[in-house]
């Protein structure tokens, strides 16, 4: 009988888990939009950034463009990068370069990289990109909500009057102003049976055409009152005008609004269905107001 100290011990059984084979990078499955492997010309590359994108037409993942950057921010010190919001759960980067001793916000970016579908990255002037935008139509994509049903909402938080020109004052009284789709221009061909109203008074003969009519102002406070908010709406070019100032402000970009038809205007305020009566209120006669303006052209010739 063999003594304990000799005894041998039976072998385990070692459980082996299964070999998992890690996934191929995506740069693998798409070899022919990106570089494999890794370009070894930019180590030595002045301006890697630009260099890269002369070769490629994007970067494959975000991971790989912070590389890029890197290596731009190792050659240049001025390099610095900005993340903006564009679109809704999209990464985006502005790039500047600024001099030693300067104002980011004095520097107009060269480049954003916008980020695509698939999560790659591809790169163009902020100027490019806000034309390109423009061009198809684009502005909504860039917010996460929706403008109009903001700008609707907004507007009956805190309803103020409106003013609405006419030529018959006392069937307007009578009856209520209802929705016309007469037209109004090329920029207001899509908007179809409305009213157009403004907040401002004196500029209803100025885009209206309606010179010397009749006023009338909508108590649109007492319409919130009684429950009755039909959608209001901005004219559709100074909408798209504001959201383009919006997304160039997001870009870095000064942006001018320009408004292709005279008679367009900020104020004017559209309500989509008819206003009833009861909420009008007659400011001056067609009459009333020919006569004035007459009166006063009269008293500027002679100096009154």
């Amino acid at each position: 009988m063999s003594s304990p100290r000799t005894r041998r011990r039976p072998a385990r059984h070692v459980r082996t888990r299964p070999v998992r084979h890690a996934p191929k990078p995506a740069h693998r499955l798409r070899p022919d939009r990106v570089p494999v492997p890794w370009p070894k010309w930019l180590k030595t590359s002045k301006d890697p950034l630009d260099d890269y994108f002369e070769a490629y037409d994007e970067v494959p993942t975000e991971r790989a463009l912070f590389r890029l950057f890197r290596l731009e921010k190792a050659r240049n010190p001025a390099f610095q990068i900005e993340q903006v919001d564009l679109v809704p759960g999209r990464h985006a980067y502005l790039v500047r370069y600024v001099p030693a001793g300067g104002w980011r916000r004095d520097v107009v970016p060269t480049h954003v990289y916008t980020e695509d579908r698939d999560g790659s990255f591809g790169r163009q002037t902020p100027d490019d990109l806000l034309q390109e935008i423009q061009l198809h139509g684009e502005e909504q994509d860039y917010f996460d909500h929706d403008p109009e049903q903001r700008f609707n909402d907004g507007f009956w938080d805190s309803p103020g009057p409106l003013y609405h020109g006419t030529d018959d004052p006392d069937a307007v009284m009578e009856e209520g102003i209802g929705p016309r789709s007469e037209t109004r221009g090329l920029n207001n061909r899509g908007v179809g049976a409305a009213v157009f109203t403004s907040g401002e008074p004196e500029a209803i003969e100025s885009y209206s055409g309606c010179r010397g009519c009749g006023l009338v102002e909508i108590d649109t406070g007492a319409m919130k009152r009684d429950g009755y908010t039909p959608r209001v709406s901005q004219e559709p070019e100074v909408l798209e005008q504001d959201l383009l100032d919006s997304i160039a402000h997001r870009l870095g970009l000064e942006y001018e609004i320009e408004y292709g038809d005279a008679g367009i205007d900020p104020a004017t305020v559209i309500i989509h269905g008819p206003v009833p009566a009861r909420y009008l209120r007659l400011v001056s006669r067609a009459d009333d107001r020919a006569r004035r303006a007459r009166y006063n052209g009269r008293s500027r010739r002679h100096g009154r």
